[in-house]
């Protein structure tokens, strides 16, 4: 036998050579003084954490995460802890056998400040006595586009005199790749009393009110007319422009000349 295990001290006895000099030869038996070399057995470990998205785009978005520690050592472990620093485990002390592996699964929720710094680093470790393994992953903020568009027109191109109605559509579309929230409109020719309103992706919404022509109106012998669609900083405009229908005098007849 050229090696043997050592239980008690945890390790394997490895037969290296014999020193030739000492050996006693006794008929059936032979004695000699022989070298040993002692390997105790290591103890290791690995731990690998894995995400099911690379990106995300919103608050209370759920990312789950993977994270797997094998027993890569020659031993049994034992007292092995777990820690991650965006979330709590429940029981995170656990033992390995030799060659084991442990799978913990648990999710993460975005927040508004995820949003904000447009990307999380999450690193979890597993450490035993002074030793310590980690592993991170990362995910992160795709930003969509928002844009919207709007479009006036009034339905009349011409009035005469003060008190004509002119009636007045408003469409805003959202043209982006995101919902739209809490967008404003304003008039310069009438006070609306709108609600700020959402738009989802694709989506259109009508504004319809009146103007009456006022004297002014007259005098200046154009209406313009422009509404203001507002969304955080991003702002567009549209116009409408009605022009006074004046009435040309109709042409008198010349005079018959006075006979001489």
């Amino acid at each position: 036998q050229t090696s043997f295990e050592d239980t008690t001290n945890d390790g394997t006895w490895t037969f290296d050579s014999w020193d030739k000099q000492s050996d006693k030869v006794n008929k059936a038996d032979v004695t000699f003084t022989g070298y040993w070399t002692f390997k105790e057995k290591t103890s290791d470990f690995s731990i690998t954490k894995t995400v099911d998205k690379a990106t995300y785009e919103k608050v209370g978005e759920v990312l789950n995460y993977t994270v797997v520690v094998k027993n890569t050592g020659e031993k049994d472990l034992t007292g092995l802890t777990i820690s991650d620093d965006k979330t709590t485990f429940d029981n995170p002390t656990f033992d390995l056998k030799k060659g084991e592996s442990k799978e913990l699964k648990y999710t993460y929720i975005i927040t508004e400040a995820d949003v904000t710094a447009k990307s999380i680093t999450n690193t979890a470790k597993v450490k035993l006595g002074d030793k310590e393994r980690k592993d991170t992953t990362t995910s992160t903020l795709v930003e969509k586009k928002s844009g919207f568009y709007i479009t006036k027109t009034v339905n009349k191109a011409m009035y005469e005199k003060i008190g004509d109605v002119l009636t007045y559509k408003v469409t805003v579309k959202n043209t982006g790749e995101k919902k739209l929230e809490k967008l404003t409109i304003s008039d310069t020719k009438v006070t609306l009393n709108e609600d700020p309103f959402n738009l989802e992706v694709d989506a259109s919404q009508e504004f319809t009110y009146s103007y009456t022509v006022t004297e002014d109106d007259v005098k200046a012998k154009k209406v313009i007319n422009v509404a203001t669609v507002t969304h955080g900083k991003d702002e567009k405009s549209a116009e409408a422009i009605s022009k006074l229908k004046e009435n040309k005098p109709e042409p008198q007849p010349n005079p018959e000349p006075t006979p001489q």
